[in-house]
């Protein structure tokens, strides 16, 4: 069903609908539904005991069961690399895309047993690709 909060609207389960109308809602800075008051986010509150919870179609307002999935922090970093990498053909290469023009740029960061690594900022995917690419053992030295 369609729910309306206080800047958007956003898809929720019936059944989830006295849970969540608890609370005051809002669309944050980074597309997910929050509360107003404490920025919990609603995806962690419909899945709890959870690191990490997907949004399965990657729509952040698409908040039905069906459309989420818990796992740890590793697999959901791990899965949004993937996602990521997968229109470029350098891997390792993330755009950073900040809202201040003067740090827009390519990003190298790897993710490996749980952690992540930020490797460093780069003005073209094909530095930060080397730079990921020699880190994880794919490139001999130069």
């Amino acid at each position: 069903m369609k729910y309306e909060i206080s800047n958007g609207t956003i898809l929720i389960d019936i059944e989830d609908y006295g849970f969540i109308d608890q609370w005051d809602w809002k669309i944050n800075h980074r597309g997910y539904p929050v509360t107003i008051h404490g920025n919990i986010k609603l995806h962690m509150l419909l899945c709890p005991n959870n690191e990490a919870v997907h949004h399965i179609d990657n729509d952040k307002l698409n908040n039905k069961r069906s459309n989420l999935v818990g796992l740890t922090n590793s697999e959901h970093a791990s899965l949004h690399a993937k996602h990521r990498w997968k229109n470029y053909e350098y891997p390792g290469a993330t755009f950073n895309n900040s809202k201040n023009p003067e740090k827009k740029c390519w990003q190298c960061v790897i993710y490996y047993n749980g952690w992540t690594k930020r490797l460093g900022l780069f003005e073209d995917p094909i530095s930060s690709s080397i730079v990921y690419k020699l880190v994880r053992g794919e490139i001999d030295g130069i």
